[in-house]
C-alpha cells in the first residue's frame, strides 16, 4: 500500500496523535529521569565505603535503566520520523 494512502487513513491520524502524546510524555518525564539518575549516582558515591558488590549492583541497575530509556527514546524517534 502506498505510504500517502496510509497517512490519510483515519486510523493513521489516531496513531500519529498517540505517538505525539507519547513523545510529549517522554519529554515531560525527562526531568524526573535526570533526578533519578542523580539520586542513583549519589547512592553510588555513598557506597564507596561499602563492598564492591554493592557498587557493581547499583551501577548495573543504573546502566540497565539508561539502556531502557535510550531504547525507548530511539524507538520513538524512529517511529515519529519515518
Amino acid at each position: 500500500m502506498n505510504l500517502n494512502v496510509l497517512l490519510w487513513h483515519p486510523a493513521s491520524h489516531v496513531i500519529i496523535l498517540l505517538l505525539q502524546l507519547l513523545q510529549e510524555e517522554m519529554g515531560s518525564q525527562e526531568r524526573a529521569y535526570d533526578q533519578f539518575l542523580q539520586t542513583g549516582h549519589g547512592i553510588l558515591d555513598r557506597t564507596s565505603g561499602g563492598t564492591a558488590t554493592d557498587a557493581a549492583r547499583i551501577t548495573g541497575q543504573l546502566d540497565a535503566i539508561n539502556r531502557a530509556w535510550d531504547k525507548l527514546q530511539t524507538r520513538l524517534g524512529k517511529i515519529c520520523f519515518m
